[in-house]
């Protein structure tokens, strides 16, 4: 999440997204999908949006922003921390 916080964290919340909290990525943000499906990586718009291609207008971290993306290995093991989430 150190990627995502700059942008979704306590001092600013783009898209009315907060993602420094685990309550917060469970809520649903602007787009009305919710960031985080606790056990269910496939249904969490965190992961679609981490695994679009850079140029799609939807990708985290944005295309046109300077900030790296996720590394492969990161990708997975966001994945892996999702997966291993009880739902509640």
């Amino acid at each position: 999440m150190k990627h995502c916080v700059e942008c979704h964290g306590a001092e600013k919340q783009k898209g009315r997204l907060r993602l420094d909290t685990l309550e917060g990525a469970k809520r649903a943000g602007r787009s009305g999908e919710v960031a985080l499906v606790a056990g269910d990586p496939d249904a969490s718009e965190l992961m679609r949006r981490v695994l679009l291609p850079r140029e799609d207008g939807e990708a985290m971290p944005p295309g046109e922003d300077e900030r790296t993306p996720l590394s492969s290995g990161e990708r997975t093991e966001l994945a892996r921390w999702i997966a291993g989430l009880r739902p509640e």
